[in-house]
């Protein structure tokens, strides 16, 4: 992570911008072999095969070591969950989206709850999390989608912080050791 400097008044903050995380998997054949991507200058691009530069037609996502179509557009799940309103600031960058459904809206507005699922545009990218709530402001629904969320980001800022305060006092002690007891270390 990568922190910048402004002085806001009496304030020195420091601030690093949040990954998108708008990865996809990668791209293989029938047979889960990771292919190589050429690019085209003239013609679209195209995959081969990194040992024999094959061109390979039909592709597939690698996704848990196992070659996998595409994904399909959702149009429909089953698969979700009714959170906090909160957890919207959970999504990184998260796109929105105007919603229309006043069943939900009306649900949504009684309970001060929030819509959770997983939802793909189709593709091979990775899919989304999204999260239906109502804008107060406007009392409408809005979706916001995101493919990364804060708290994974957080989790790992935090380990690296712990990591390097771990690294600090080993070295403190190490330092310490060395600057007082090196003659007793070293025989001349």
């Amino acid at each position: 992570m990568v922190f910048y400097s402004i002085n806001v008044g009496n304030y020195n903050i420091k601030y690093s911008p949040f990954n998108s995380n708008d990865e996809q998997y990668p791209i293989c054949d029938k047979d889960g072999e990771v292919l190589d991507y050429v690019k085209g200058t003239r013609t679209n691009g195209y995959y081969v095969k990194p040992n024999t530069e094959e061109k390979v037609t039909k592709t597939f996502m690698l996704v848990n070591g196992k070659p996998k179509e595409k994904f399909e557009r959702t149009k429909q799940t089953n698969h979700f969950k009714i959170v906090e309103e909160t957890e919207s600031e959970d999504l990184v960058n998260p796109k929105q989206y105007l919603c229309e459904c006043n069943e939900l809206l009306e649900e949504l507005k009684a309970s001060g709850k929030a819509l959770k699922f997983g939802i793909s545009f189709g593709g091979k990218s990775k899919p989304y999390y999204a999260i239906i709530s109502v804008n107060k402001l406007y009392n409408r629904l809005e979706m916001w989608i995101s493919k990364g969320k804060k708290s994974e980001q957080y989790q790992e800022y935090l380990q690296t912080l712990d990591d390097q305060k771990a690294i600090q006092e080993i070295t403190l002690s190490i330092d310490g050791i060395d600057k007082v007891k090196i003659e007793e270390l070293i025989e001349l």
